[in-house]
C-alpha cells in the first residue's frame, strides 16, 4: 500500500507542469545545494525545519525541477503550521560555479494559546440560532501550546464547564527517531453530559436532559503511533478505552442501547489511518490532491459492541485560470453490523460529512456517499496586510477573499425501519446548491458566510469556520 501511495504522490507531481526559477533559461543545467541558512527560528530548532525540505546540502537539482523544490519546501514549512511567513531564496556561492547558497526565512506564530471554547446542543451554531437556549451552553477554554520545545510538539488542555463539561488533555509528539518518520500521541478526558442526544426525529437531534443527576459519564484514554515515511504520506494508529456510566432513565429510550443496557459499559476501540496529503496550504487548499482511508473497529471486549466502520476521502483542487480555482470531493462510509446503539452512531452531519444545503441536518444511517464541488473566484487574492503591532508575531497578516459557488449531492442508507420513518430524508437523494464567501486569514482562520438551497426548496443561511473542500 505504501509503494502504491509513493508512486500515485509522485505521479501527481510530475503532472503539475512546474518550470524553472526565473532567469535560468538552461532548464537541463544541473545545481548543487551548498549551506542552508535559516534566520527568524527563536523557538523551533532548525531540524524541525530541515525535516520539510525536500533537498538536502550537496543536493543536486536540475534547473528545471529547482522551482518545484523550492515551492514544494515553502508549502511543507507553512502547512506546519509554525510560521506566519515562509520565504526561500537561492543565491549563486561566487567562486564555486552551479552551487547555490539557500536562505530561509521565517516568521514563527504565537504558541501560547487559550482559545474560548463554546459548544451548542444542536447540530452547529445555525441550528442553535434558530432555538438559543442559553442554559444549555458549554463553555470553557481550550488551552494549547504548540511547538512545544521548539520541536512542534502539542500540548492542549480541555477545561469546559456548563450544563456539559469536560476535562482532559492531548499531547502529540510528531518526531521521537532521528529521521524524523515516528511520532506518538496520548491523552485523556472525562465527558460528562446533564443532556444527551438520544435519538433524530424529523432529521434533528432530540435532547434527553436532567436538571440535577448526571445522564452520562463517558471516561476515555487513548495513544497512537504515527508513520511518516515520505513527505506527503500519513500513518496513524490509534488504540483508545472506553468507560461509560448511564442513568437508569436512558433504558427507556428505544434504540439508545440496542442490546446491553448495562449501565456501566467498557471497551476498546482500533483506529488506523493512511493519508496522501498533497495540497498547497492545508487548512484552505487551492491547488493539489487529498487521499485518505479510515477503518474504525470500536467495541473490542464487548460482543454487544461488535462495530466496524470503513470511510475514504478523496479531494482534488485545481487553478485552471489566474484567480480562478475548482474543487471536488468524493466521501464514501460503510459499517456494521445493522443495528448500532444510538450512542456509537456515526451519521450524515458529524464534523465535516455533509451535503452543503442540510448543514443542520443529522440525517442516520449506516451507509453514506457524500459528492461535492465548488467553484470559486478570488475577489482579493492573497496579499500581505502590515497591522501595525509591535510583535512581528501579529504584525504580518495574509489575507484573501473568494467568492464560491457550489453544488453538493448525496444519498443516506438507513435499514432500521423507525428511523427511516421518523427522518425523511433517510433513503432520499440529496442535492443542495448556492454561494457564499470566505475570508481567510493568518493563523489558519476562515470565516465563511453561504446562502443555500436544497432540492426540497428549503432556503437557508449558515457560518462556517473551515474551507468549503
Amino acid at each position: 500500500m505504501n509503494k502504491t501511495f509513493l508512486f500515485l504522490s509522485l505521479l501527481l507531481i510530475a503532472a503539475d507542469g512546474w518550470t524553472a526559477p526565473a532567469g535560468i533559461s538552461d532548464t537541463t543545467r544541473a545545481y548543487t545545494i551548498g549551506k542552508i541558512s535559516i534566520t527568524g527560528n527563536k523557538l523551533t530548532r532548525p531540524s524541525v525545519i530541515l525535516r520539510e525540505l525536500t533537498f538536502r546540502e550537496d543536493s543536486v537539482i536540475t534547473a528545471s525541477a529547482l522551482a518545484l523544490r523550492l515551492q514544494e519546501s515553502r508549502e511543507n514549512l507553512f502547512n506546519t503550521s509554525l510560521f506566519n511567513t515562509v520565504d526561500i531564496d537561492t543565491v549563486a556561492i561566487p567562486g564555486s560555479p552551479g552551487v547555490l547558497e539557500v536562505t530561509i526565512r521565517v516568521i514563527e506564530r504565537w504558541y501560547f494559546w487559550p482559545i474560548p471554547y463554546l459548544e451548542f446542543p444542536n447540530r452547529n451554531i445555525n441550528a442553535w440560532l434558530r432555538d438559543p437556549l442559553f442554559r444549555r451552553l458549554t463553555y470553557g477554554v481550550n488551552v494549547s501550546f504548540f511547538n512545544a520545545r521548539g520541536r512542534n510538539e502539542t500540548l492542549t488542555l480541555l477545561l469546559h464547564f456548563g450544563y456539559n463539561r469536560k476535562y482532559g488533555f492531548t499531547y502529540t509528539v510528531p518526531y521521537i527517531n532521528a529521521r524524523k518518520t515516528w511520532g506518538i500521541g496520548f491523552g485523556a478526558d472525562a465527558a460528562l453530559n446533564h443532556a444527551l442526544q438520544v435519538s433524530v426525529k424529523d432529521n434533528h437531534n432530540e435532547y434527553l436532559e436532567t436538571g440535577s443527576h448526571l445522564l452520562q459519564q463517558h471516561y476515555s484514554a487513548y495513544a497512537e503511533v504515527s508513520h511518516r515515511p515520505a513527505w506527503y504520506l500519513f500513518q496513524t494508529l490509534n488504540v483508545s478505552y472506553h468507560y461509560y456510566v448511564f442513568d437508569d432513565t436512558l433504558r427507556s429510550v428505544t434504540g439508545f442501547f440496542a442490546g446491553d443496557s448495562s449501565l456501566c459499559q467498557q471497551f476498546v476501540t482500533l483506529a488506523y489511518k493512511i493519508k496522501l496529503d498533497i495540497r498547497d496550504v492545508m487548512f484552505y487548499p487551492l491547488k493539489g490532491y487529498y487521499a485518505d482511508l479510515i477503518l474504525t473497529k470500536p467495541g473490542i471486549g464487548s460482543s454487544y459492541h461488535d462495530l466496524f466502520s470503513a470511510q475514504a476521502n478523496l479531494r482534488g483542487y485545481w487553478n485552471p485560470f489566474p484567480r480562478w480555482y475548482l474543487a471536488a470531493a468524493f466521501t464514501a462510509r460503510l459499517s456494521s453490523p445493522g443495528v448500532q446503539p444510538f450512542f456509537l452512531q456515526e451519521s450524515h452531519g458529524t464534523g465535516r460529512d455533509y451535503v452543503r444545503g442540510y448543514d443542520d441536518c443529522i440525517i442516520p444511517g449506516r451507509h453514506y456517499l457524500i459528492a461535492r464541488t465548488n467553484v470559486k473566484f478570488a475577489l482579493l487574492p492573497e496579499r500581505i496586510v502590515r497591522i501595525p503591532v509591535g510583535s512581528p508575531k501579529f504584525s504580518v497578516a495574509p489575507c484573501a477573499l473568494y467568492l464560491n459557488i457550489f453544488s453538493d449531492g448525496g444519498y443516506v442508507w438507513n435499514e432500521n425501519p423507525e428511523q427511516s420513518l421518523n427522518n425523511s430524508l433517510c433513503n432520499t437523494f440529496l442535492l443542495g446548491y448556492g454561494a457564499g464567501l470566505d475570508f481567510t486569514t493568518y493563523y489558519n482562520v476562515v470565516i465563511g458566510v453561504s446562502g443555500t438551497l436544497n432540492i426540497q426548496g428549503k432556503p437557508e443561511g449558515f457560518i462556517h469556520f473551515i474551507a468549503p473542500i
